[in-house]
């Protein structure tokens, strides 16, 4: 199954906001795609939006690129492999319900973080939320245009 939704993500130090689309998800992770090339090991606060029922709604999380896709016949842009290091409950039950939602099967039968995510909430090194970052639906839809027949 595919998820197809938009996203933000940035480096944990970085104002530089980029936007993506997440392709496939589960518990333990995204798989994205995006025009701008990250290098393998990179750290990125990810923010997916979605339809939750008749509302607007998202989920943050703090991942790692594990995996690269290289393109092919020529598309564009790159495939990544993002694995979650950190998501808290509230997120997480968002993805979940999500997941869910979209017909997806879930490993972990309990509301518990799948093992190896930190359950601490996102934040920057002076231990705030990233800045929103005015623009971050112009890009994506330009990435959108960009991508798309």
């Amino acid at each position: 199954m595919v998820l197809d939704l938009p996203l933000d993500y940035q480096e944990p130090d970085s104002s530089y906001l980029c936007a993506g689309i997440a392709v496939d998800g589960s518990e333990a992770g995204l798989l994205i795609h995006s025009l701008q090339e990250i290098p393998l090991g990179t750290r990125l606060d990810v923010d997916v939006l979605f339809a939750d029922e008749f509302e607007l709604s998202n989920f943050k999380a703090r991942g790692k690129i594990v995996r690269t896709l290289r393109p092919e016949n020529g598309q564009k842009g790159y495939g990544y492999g993002v694995e979650f290091l950190q998501i808290d409950e509230v997120n997480y039950r968002k993805l979940r319900r999500l997941l869910t939602s979209r017909g997806y099967e879930l490993h972990n039968g309990g509301s518990d973080l799948p093992s190896g995510v930190d359950s601490h909430l996102i934040s920057n090194s002076r231990g705030r939320r990233p800045k929103k970052v005015k623009g971050s639906f112009r890009s994506l839809f330009s990435l959108l245009l960009k991508i798309l027949p």
